[in-house]
């Protein structure tokens, strides 16, 4: 038995998925039989020169439903035949013409006004927990934010434009002035490397998109990954406990496997020093900020990422403060792009450079 297909389709009626399967798809090979929890296609093939003479391989097909989700797999028994594998894919394209993703269009809301208001009368119970929580505006904002953009991209998805160019000098304005020896877009994971590399000696600047150490979540390490950060002297033993919101004594993973019989089930898979301690985010990057900032680097906070532009003296930066929509440009040597996914140069279309650009001149 081997797996050819697995797909997650869009949609909670895992009734309507399962009807359209057994009653309007047909396959452009093969003998279809439909079965409760979805279709058999049956594949007769000729081993010898007389035709009476054949093997039978099928294509298993199943639908289940997890979380509002319906998924679906589809298994080889037998060899698996150019049959099997044109039938998987032309099963692929008709499910995403019968189930294509579909999401409505956020209600629109005027950024003057409270967000509360704003979304009240469309989403009653998410503004009321909001309410509750400290500073429960603005992280509602940035859920808005995140959500309309991720709906964007999966009803239009496209390459995003293009922030990074290549230039024959810097801006006059920074001709005269030093350069940033290290720049890092992205204050999360990026805070960490830059507090190191501010405190090895770097002239170093973070530009942050929201207020610096504002996370609502924990993070995960192990003890001997966090080491590391202790002998480099990022951080001490007891600085290291002091954020610890939780260790946990085990953990383990297990792969969803309810619809297989017994003896192909798999083993849980014990993992007890694996990503068991939880780190209170806030704390650890606030930790950041404060060493980072003893050491000379500085934050840029509130401030979006423009664009890039590459020159053979140095990289000049566009940012825009958002709270007051100041735009200013500064220079650096090395550009690393920390934004993870919501990274405008990840998700660019790049007249030139890699995700982290660089020019050959420390000036040390």
């Amino acid at each position: 038995m081997k797996e050819l297909l697995y797909l997650e389709i869009p949609t909670p009626d895992i009734a309507a998925v399962r009807q359209w399967l057994q009653q309007e798809w047909r396959p452009l090979l093969g003998r279809k039989i439909v079965c409760p929890e979805g279709v058999r296609c049956q594949f007769s093939q000729a081993i010898t020169a007389s035709v009476s003479t054949v093997t039978e391989n099928e294509l298993s097909i199943f639908v289940w439903s997890v979380q509002r989700t319906t998924y679906l797999k589809a298994f080889a028994w037998g060899k698996v035949s150019a049959a099997m594998q044109r039938v998987t894919r032309q099963l692929t394209t008709a499910l995403r013409e019968q189930f294509p993703q579909r999401y409505p269009e956020l209600p629109a809301i005027n950024e003057n006004n409270d967000i509360f208001q704003e979304l009240a009368p469309y989403y009653p119970e998410t503004v009321r927990f909001f309410r509750k929580m400290p500073r429960g505006e603005y992280d509602l904002q940035r859920v808005y934010w995140w959500e309309k953009r991720w709906r964007d991209r999966v009803r239009q998805p496209k390459p995003g434009k293009t922030v990074v160019f290549s230039g024959d000098k810097l801006p006059e304005t920074l001709l005269n002035q030093p350069l940033y020896d290290i720049i890092y877009i992205g204050g999360a994971l990026g805070a960490i490397h830059a507090a190191v590399m501010a405190q090895r000696g770097y002239r170093v600047l973070l530009v942050e998109r929201l207020q610096f150490g504002r996370m609502n979540r924990e993070w995960n390490i192990s003890r001997e990954e966090f080491a590391r950060l202790i002998e480099l002297g990022l951080f001490t033993a007891e600085e290291f406990a002091a954020i610890i919101a939780r260790e946990y004594e085990d953990g383990f993973s297990k792969f969803y496997d309810g619809s297989l019989p017994n003896h192909l089930k798999a083993a849980v898979l014990q993992t007890p020093t694996v990503l068991n301690i939880a780190l209170d985010s806030g704390k650890l990057l606030a930790l950041c900020g404060e060493k980072l900032r003893r050491a000379g680097g500085e934050i840029c906070d509130e401030t979006e990422f423009i664009q890039a532009e590459v020159a053979p003296q140095g990289i000049a930066l566009q940012l825009i403060h958002l709270p007051t929509k100041t735009q200013k440009v500064v220079g650096g040597r090395l550009l690393i792009d920390a934004m993870g996914t919501a990274s405008a140069i990840a998700g660019s279309s790049m007249e030139r450079g890699p995700l982290i650009v660089s020019v050959p001149r420390w000036g040390r």
